[in-house]
């Protein structure tokens, strides 16, 4: 077996790349049954409790799930 390296040296400019996946995918499934609008309504307010008030710099998530 070999692999083709020729090209890979070559910066790629002024191109698109479309990425086609399949509406039955699933994980596109459950993204759209997951409910996002009510787990952002129970993240949001411990994402905002940092101690620099700079809640959307990628502090790590700490979110905790009582059952």
């Amino acid at each position: 077996m070999s692999l083709d390296v020729d090209g890979f040296t070559n910066e790629i400019e002024g191109s698109e790349v479309i990425v086609k996946v399949d509406s039955n995918h699933k994980l596109l499934q459950l993204a759209r049954n997951l409910p996002w609008e009510l787990m952002l309504a129970i993240i949001l307010p411990d994402l905002k409790r940092t101690e620099r008030k700079c809640w959307w710099m990628g502090r790590p998530l700490r979110v905790r799930i009582q059952g």
